[in-house]
Order: structure tokens, then C-alpha cells, then sequence
């Protein structure tokens, strides 16, 4: 799904819903195992970054005028991987850690 069309479905979302009902959404992430760093590729960063980062990133970006208009909040849920090592996941951590001043950013 390309960001203009999510942009799209998310404001026509909020239309429909705004001032109805709040309406938890899910934003789920996914990572990629390597047994070490320099496993890792170019193209697992990237799918990892777009996945995990920009999605959330989008979402925050899109969703905050609807949140302060309707007096709602986001809650943050985050991955013990971004603060405790874990085999096979070096890049996933730091990706994770990337979520916290974006949340602050936008006033979550």
C-alpha cells in the first residue's frame, strides 16, 4: 500500500469516526533475525525502517489533530528489545529505540 492511499484511508476514517467512538488501532511490527550485524542487508534495514519506523511515524502524523479534537490519546507499547539485547536482533533494537522521540514530538 503506498503512503497517499493509506493518507487517504485514514482520513476518510476519520471522518466517519470522528466524535462517534474511539477506535483502538493496532500498528504492528515485524523484525528480521541475522546471526550477526554485518548479516544484515540493505534491504532488511529498509523493511525494517518502512515496517516498524515510518509506519508508526505516518500514523502518529496523520492521527494527532483527530486525537486533540476529540480529547483522545495514544498509548505506547514498545518492544523490550529496544532497551535489552537480544541475539540475532542488533538492528531491530535501535529501530525500536527511534519510537520514543517521535512520540514525544507529536505530545504522546
Amino acid at each position: 500500500m503506498t503512503r497517499q492511499i493509506a493518507d487517504g484511508l485514514f482520513r476518510a476514517w476519520a471522518r466517519l469516526s470522528l466524535g462517534r467512538q474511539r477506535n483502538p488501532i493496532n500498528n504492528v511490527e515485524t523484525h528480521v533475525s541475522r546471526p550477526r550485524t554485518v548479516d544484515f542487508s540493505a534491504e532488511d534495514f529498509l523493511v525494517l525502517m518502512a515496517t516498524n519506523f515510518e509506519s508508526a511515524f505516518h500514523l502518529s502524523r496523520l492521527g494527532q489533530p483527530l486525537l486533540k479534537i476529540s480529547g483522545s490519546s495514544v498509548v505506547m507499547m514498545s518492544s523490550a528489545a529496544g532497551v535489552v539485547p537480544v541475539s540475532g536482533l542488533s538492528i531491530y533494537g535501535p529501530i525500536i529505540r527511534s519510537h520514543e522521540p517521535t512520540c514525544g514530538e507529536f505530545g504522546m
